[in-house]
């Protein structure tokens, strides 16, 4: 998980894995938010949430520009690799995931024609675009959570209940995670350097000549 996540999206994700139903998981979430409440003045939940997102943001955005758009159609074909996404369309799921999640953590939920409509685009350039859109709501959605609302309850997609409207940015940024770290190893095997690695690698350079 990412480094910027705090300790209240880790239980967000925990209580709405479970649905957020049981006994104890109700417990806690209301202990989270009344202790979040309670340091609300020390805590910036929002700009935790906002940098999470920006982290994921800027990982998965430099790499699918990194990807040439003769690449854009490769899967792995080595081993068990039938029927897995290409590159191309890691990125486009991951694209309308985070639309759906961060649309529904702002109190809306994209239409199923949106849906259709996005998941029929096949041009990189779009694509790419769709990506971007994506977490310009994720921000949104970051900047309007707080140590009050982050235990509101949502009705999250793919019969997963209810959840925190935390658990759902949470959710989001984890899902991003999985699917670029599989979508690294495409990159690789196609001579690419994921450009976030080259900078921090960059970086931890710098630091070692001074």
């Amino acid at each position: 998980m990412n480094r910027f996540v705090p300790i209240t999206l880790s239980l967000a994700l925990l209580c709405g894995a479970a649905q957020s139903q049981s006994q104890s998981c109700t417990k806690g979430s209301s202990q989270a938010s009344s202790s979040a409440s309670a340091s609300a003045k020390s805590i910036d939940v929002s700009g935790y949430y906002d940098k999470a997102i920006g982290n994921i943001e800027h990982e998965w955005v430099s790499l699918a520009e990194a990807m040439p758009a003769d690449k854009w159609n490769f899967a792995p074909t080595q081993g068990e690799f039938k029927g897995v996404r290409t590159f191309g369309e890691q990125v486009k799921h991951v694209a309308m995931a985070n639309t759906l999640f961060f649309s529904l953590a702002t109190g809306q939920k994209p239409s199923q024609d949106d849906m259709k409509a996005a998941q029929a685009v096949t041009d990189r350039d779009q694509i790419i675009a769709m990506l971007k859109k994506s977490y310009q709501l994720g921000h949104q959605a970051a900047q309007s959570t707080n140590a009050q609302n982050a235990f509101d309850a949502i009705d999250a997609p793919f019969g997963l209940g209810t959840m925190p409207r935390s658990g759902l940015i949470g959710l989001a940024v984890a899902h991003g995670f999985d699917h670029y770290g599989q979508s690294v190893v495409y990159a690789r095997m196609n001579g690419i350097v994921p450009p976030a690695t080259a900078e921090a690698q960059q970086q931890q350079q710098q630091q070692q000549r001074k």
